[in-house]
């Protein structure tokens, strides 16, 4: 998140020493640049200044026009075996209540306007599509194949057990 313009090169060069060593192991990156999305709450930041605002990943069959799960993007079984930073740990500690809570009491909401909205979305197969909540509104804000994303692991697994009930 670049807020004056003044600190454009020096995060262009981060971004870019970066690439050259990915690009070292992979044929091809992917970088997106997009709008910041403000919301209308103060949340810590981690990971050098990305906000824990409330996010969801919903995973969504667009073949059978069908939810497979939604799960919390700042999962904190999971955040607690990734997050290697002290400091953040801490502000993730302090956040996490906040962020499960608004994610269980917002999750039906999203899962309506995903059910409406999606299915007239023409798209096939199944794929993982990032929302953050603004304070006020659900916003897209990522979208992948499914098995490309963190948690499709999640998915397989509760699709392969409604297969054995």
């Amino acid at each position: 998140h670049i807020k004056n313009i003044d600190e454009l090169p020096n995060k262009l060069m981060t971004i870019f020493d970066d690439l050259m060593f990915r690009l070292e192991w992979e044929k091809h990156i992917n970088l997106v640049l997009r709008e910041f999305i403000t919301t209308n709450y103060n949340r810590e930041t981690i990971y050098n200044g990305l906000p824990l605002n409330t996010e969801f990943i919903v995973f969504y069959d667009f073949t059978d026009k069908e939810i497979l799960g939604i799960y919390n993007y700042w999962d904190v079984d999971d955040m607690l075996d990734h997050l290697k930073d002290k400091d953040d740990l801490m502000k993730f500690a302090k956040e996490a209540k906040t962020i499960e809570d608004e994610f269980k009491k917002l999750s039906p909401l999203l899962e309506e306007q995903v059910n409406t909205k999606m299915a007239k979305v023409n798209l096939r197969g199944k794929w993982s599509i990032d929302f953050m909540y603004d304070g006020s509104r659900f916003v897209l804000i990522d979208m992948a194949h499914a098995e490309c994303s963190h948690y499709y692991d999640k998915v397989v697994k509760k699709i392969k057990f409604k297969h054995l009930v």
